[in-house]
């Protein structure tokens, strides 16, 4: 009996040392494993840091190069994912991406509310007052904009941009000579800013100074020769003085640097109704309608063109898709 006593207990103390040796093999492949996985989990969150970086590069460049938020569709993801990767915001930095975004995809109020935001944690922030500002202008609320734009100003008073986006305001509240010294005040800062001669030229061609207004729109293209607008703009007050071959060449001109100027095809086919050439009226009316559908006021002066050449079925379609766009927009 002693001697099967002592047989069962050497083997159990050998069935204990194999238990004893697994569980430390288990222990150490438990602690390899956690090991690998703690690396693992750091090279992910360093790539993930590394993505995060670049895509709060790719949208800090993007908002200084698009500061109104008119962002090409190819930029718009990198946005859009960094300012939904703030989830809990804190920094006036993070109201501010998340201003930018909501403004990029044209959620102005919400925009505003996230500068107003930013601008509580930091006063200073002056691309927070001129972001707002042009939130304001695009939803009308001029006053407004032009509040932003003057505390951007004070904030920042070398910044071109902001003083012709005052003009801009200005101007919308038919407030011109308050929008020309603005504009001036632009042209002071950066002489080689194109859009302020054009917005300078566009207030003298709306208050009957066309000598004045061509002046400045050659001043513009003499500067960028490819700038559409200034070509545009030009033909617009050839128009109202009564040249009508120049205005066309200058409307081409437009359409030629940017095929998609709906308004340039629009007032080629006024121009050409005016001449009686109803025909490359009516063509041009259809380019203006295809780049922009929902054109209606290019509907209507192609219905009037299709009445003119006694084409009244049509003309009436016309006049009826023009009044569906209206009610629909209105």
């Amino acid at each position: 009996m002693k001697v099967l006593n002592i047989l069962g207990f050497v083997v159990g103390i050998i069935g204990l040392g194999y238990a004893v040796k697994a569980d430390i093999q288990r222990k150490k492949e438990k602690e390899f494993y956690q090991k690998q996985l703690l690396e693992a989990e750091k090279r992910h969150q360093e790539e993930i840091s590394e993505i995060k970086k670049n895509r709060e590069m790719l949208s800090f460049i993007v908002m200084k190069l698009y500061p109104s938020g008119d962002v090409p569709e190819e930029y718009r993801p990198a946005v859009r994912n960094t300012a939904e990767s703030i989830e809990n915001p804190q920094t006036a930095d993070d109201y501010f991406m998340k201003g930018y975004a909501a403004h990029m995809d044209k959620k102005y109020d919400e925009a505003i509310q996230y500068y107003r935001k930013a601008i509580e944690i930091k006063p200073d922030e002056a691309d927070a007052y001129y972001n707002m500002g042009t939130a304001y202008a695009i939803t009308g609320k001029y006053d407004e904009a032009i509040q932003s734009f003057r505390k951007a100003i004070e904030i920042k008073p070398d910044d071109a941009d902001t003083y012709n986006n005052m003009g801009n305001a200005y101007a919308k509240t038919d407030k011109y000579d308050e929008a020309i010294q603005f504009y001036q005040k632009a042209i002071e800062i950066n002489p080689e800013l194109v859009v302020a001669y054009n917005n300078i030229g566009a207030v003298y061609n709306d208050t009957g100074k066309y000598d004045e207004a061509i002046q400045l729109f050659r001043k513009a293209i003499e500067i960028n020769p490819d700038n559409a607008d200034a070509y545009y703009n030009m033909g617009t007050v050839y128009v109202k003085t009564g040249k009508y071959d120049e205005a066309i060449q200058l409307f081409r001109k437009a359409i030629e640097i940017n095929p998609d100027n709906a308004d340039a095809y629009h007032n080629m086919g006024i121009t050409y109704a005016i001449t009686g050439k109803y025909d490359e009226a009516i063509q041009s009316f259809r380019k203006a309608i295809e780049i922009n559908p929902e054109y209606a006021d290019a509907y209507h002066t192609m219905g009037l063109a299709y009445a003119k050449i006694g084409k009244q079925a049509e003309a009436d379609e016309c006049f009826q898709k023009r009044d569906e766009i209206r009610k629909k927009n209105n």
